[in-house]
């Protein structure tokens, strides 16, 4: 008989990059950091997935609050600058969370605290988020900013 690997997925290295005030397009620095993200991933197991959130240059709308089209336009435009630098870094399994939108689920939740914290929805479409996923990108997510947070699968 016989019996298949198993994978454990869990939370790899992370890395925050800024953006310059009203740009979308990376910095050489900001390349550099996804780079050496995925590297120091790929050095400890297979990257599954790569999680980013991206804000404009105002905070994550509270509730009842929404920013403005251009935030919005601008957010969706320095989601879709990485996700390219990382399709073009060979990351086939990329999630972003717009933080400009106040449909984001996570943005939903992101200004209540980490206790207040539930695993509605992530992963795999219906596997939870890991608490630590939600308080790397509560911690370092920012206006101007992206946290870009890999999970690595460990073959046991």
């Amino acid at each position: 008989m016989s019996f298949g690997v198993i994978a454990a997925v869990t939370i790899g290295p992370d890395t925050t990059i800024t953006f310059e005030s009203g740009k979308a397009t990376l910095t050489t620095e900001s390349e550099n950091k996804i780079r050496e993200l995925l590297k120091e991933a790929r050095a400890t197991g297979k990257v599954d997935e790569v999680k980013v959130a991206v804000w404009s240059d105002n905070p994550a709308p509270r509730e009842g609050e929404e920013l403005s089209k251009t935030d919005r336009e601008l957010a969706k435009a320095r989601v879709k600058a990485i996700e390219n630098c990382l399709y073009g870094q060979k990351v086939s399994d990329v999630e972003t969370y717009n933080m400009a939108e106040r449909a984001s689920w996570l943005s939903r939740v992101f200004n209540t605290d980490a206790a207040g914290f539930k695993s509605e929805t992530g992963r795999g479409k219906d596997a939870p988020m890991f608490k630590e996923e939600f308080q790397i990108f509560k911690t370092n997510g920012s206006p101007s900013k992206a946290v870009i947070v890999s999970l690595v699968k460990h073959h046991k």
